[in-house]
């Protein structure tokens, strides 16, 4: 498909859909908040799907995205990896 093909139907996917959608392998979230509320911040995401995060159930709360609110989330009990949390964009 050629560039200004490709660019126009991204452009008809964004007015079809109503919300963007970030999602991010981030491979130990703890210290890359700042750099993620930046990401965040600049992208304005609705939906914020974030992988490998290594967090621990009792760790969740520790982890503040500005103007982002934890929907749901899966962590593992043991370490290996996937783990998922999702977020939404407070209104």
């Amino acid at each position: 498909m050629s560039g200004s093909k490709r660019e126009k139907v991204i452009r008809e996917e964004c007015v079809i859909c109503p919300f963007k959608v970030i999602h991010v392998n981030i491979n130990s979230i703890q210290n890359k908040v700042d750099e993620l509320n930046l990401i965040l911040t600049e992208r304005e995401p609705d939906i914020v799907c974030i992988s490998e995060h290594h967090l621990k159930k009792e760790q969740l709360g520790f982890v503040k995205l500005c103007g982002y609110q934890l929907k749901a989330a899966f962590c593992r009990q043991k370490k290996g990896g996937e783990e998922v949390l999702f977020l939404l964009k407070r209104s």
